[in-house]
């Protein structure tokens, strides 16, 4: 690792995969993300996975922060006298104590209400749902977990221009423990870009491989009831 950022220049990283040519080489290296495991091999985070792109993967491992487990087999930056596959799974050089608390989220208020709309209780992915304030903002309503639900997006035009005070969420809002969101979490549609991830996350929903793609860029359109 250390002589091969040397003749690459470890600043000039960014810099090399920037000059590539246009293309689906270019493309999947701006896009791959590596996958960061605790120190035991765990995932640090679940709820969002924790994963980081090539360039902090990099930069973790040339720091000794990381200790480099597997590389992707087809994601390789060449210089003029070496090849340099992409990190695929890092493990931590210490064991970090996972945070066990749930953060005020978008995808986290989802993941309590299960990704239904908690006025029709139809079950949509996460671009067909809203974060609505039950108690309107105007009427002083907080953004906070005890005031905010999911609702889809016709629920909540509907309810902007009717008596607000007749909607009432079917599931009052509360804030979730950290093992409620995890579990729920952990039944969902995962897309990952390396199928060797599979045996570190205990996932209990179905797994999709997408082939470097980042798993920003995807909307699980599957679900799984409780």
């Amino acid at each position: 690792m250390s002589k091969f950022l040397t003749e690459l220049e470890f600043d000039g990283l960014q810099a090399f995969v920037d000059s590539l040519p246009e293309g689906d080489r270019k493309r999947r290296l701006s896009r791959s993300r590596t996958l960061v495991l605790n120190a035991d091999y765990t995932p640090i985070s679940v709820v969002p996975l924790h994963t980081v792109s090539w360039m902090d993967a990099v930069t973790l491992v040339y720091q000794d922060k990381c200790h480099l487990h597997l590389s992707y087999d087809d994601l390789v930056i060449n210089s003029a006298k070496c090849s340099y596959r992409v990190p695929s799974i890092l493990v931590n050089a210490r064991y970090v104590r996972p945070k066990r608390k749930v953060e005020f989220s978008r995808t986290n208020v989802f993941l309590r209400d299960n990704y239904r709309c908690q006025y029709c209780g139809d079950r949509h992915t996460g671009s067909g749902l809203t974060f609505d304030h039950w108690v309107p903002r105007k009427e002083g309503g907080k953004t906070n977990w005890d005031n905010i639900v999911a609702a889809c997006k016709k629920c909540n035009h509907k309810k902007q221009t009717q008596n607000q005070k007749r909607w009432v969420p079917r599931q009052l809002p509360y804030r979730p423990k950290f093992s409620e969101i995890e579990a729920r979490a952990k039944k969902r549609v995962l897309i990952i870009p390396d199928e060797r991830w599979v045996q570190f996350l205990g996932w209990l929903g179905p797994i999709h491989i997408s082939d470097g793609v980042s798993t920003r860029d995807l909307d699980p359109v599957e679900m799984n009831d409780d």
